[in-house]
C-alpha cells in the first residue's frame, strides 16, 4: 500500500499566501538601523497564526525572481501572493519602488514596515515614490494583524498554526507541529498524525 502511494506524491510547494520582502542591503549594512533583521519575527507571526509566509531578499525583484504577472499579482516562481509586506527598505534601489507602483492595481495587498530614506547609493530617498495605497505598519505585531484581517476577507483559510520551535545558529523559528495539516499550491491537502509515533498515528479529523 506505501509503494502504491508513492504514484500521489506532488512536486507542488507549499502554499504560502504572504511573502516578506526584505531590504537586502539594509539587513547586511553592519552599520545601519536593521543589521541582520531580515524579518524572521514578522514571519514567524504569520506561521504561528496558519498562515505560511515566505521570506525573500529584495535583490529577487532586481534579478528578475520575484515578478508581477499579466494579471497584476506579485509571483515569485508558482507561487501567487495574496499579500506581501516590505520591510525595511532602506537602501533598496528606486526600482523597488517602481516594481510596487506596477503591483499597486493587482489583486496583491501591500503593506510596509520600516522607513525607507536613502536609496542603494545613499542618495536621499522620498518613500513618498511607493503607492499610496500601500499600509503602512507601526510594529510587526499591529502589521501582523492588519495582514492576516486582509487574508481573511480574501477568504484564505489558514492551516495548522506554526506552535513548535527550531532552534540552531544563535536564532529560534516557529516550525510546525508534528500533527496537522497545510495545504500546496496545486490543492493538495497533506494531513499528518506522528507525535507520539514517528512511523505514524491515527489520524483524527
Amino acid at each position: 500500500s506505501r509503494v502504491r502511494l508513492l504514484s500521489f506524491i506532488s512536486s507542488s510547494p507549499l502554499d504560502s499566501p504572504v511573502a516578506v520582502i526584505f531590504g537586502h542591503a539594509c539587513a547586511m549594512n553592519w552599520a545601519g538601523p536593521a543589521y541582520n533583521d531580515v524579518g524572521m519575527a514578522l514571519a514567524d507571526e504569520f506561521w504561528r497564526q496558519g498562515f505560511a509566509a515566505d521570506l525573500i531578499p529584495g535583490s529577487e525583484i532586481a534579478n528578475g525572481s520575484l515578478v508581477v504577472d499579466d494579471e497584476g499579482w506579485i509571483r515569485y516562481g508558482p507561487q501567487r501572493y495574496a499579500a506581501v509586506i516590505l520591510y525595511h527598505p532602506e537602501f533598496e534601489k528606486p526600482s523597488t519602488a517602481a516594481f510596487f507602483n506596477r503591483a499597486a492595481t493587482g489583486p496583491t495587498r501591500l503593506f510596509r514596515l520600516g522607513p525607507w530614506t536613502q536609496d542603494f547609493d545613499a542618495r536621499p530617498f522620498d518613500v513618498a515614490a511607493l503607492p499610496n495605497s500601500m499600509l503602512v505598519g507601526s510594529d510587526v505585531e499591529s502589521l501582523a494583524a492588519d495582514v492576516v484581517t486582509a487574508l481573511q476577507r480574501k477568504n484564505i483559510a489558514p492551516q495548522t498554526a506554526a506552535t513548535a520551535e527550531l532552534r540552531g545558529f544563535g536564532h529560534t523559528s516557529a516550525a510546525p507541529p508534528t500533527s496537522g495539516f497545510c495545504r500546496l499550491i496545486d490543492g493538495t491537502l497533506i494531513q499528518i498524525a506522528g507525535t507520539d509515533s514517528v512511523a505514524g498515528d491515527r489520524i483524527r479529523s
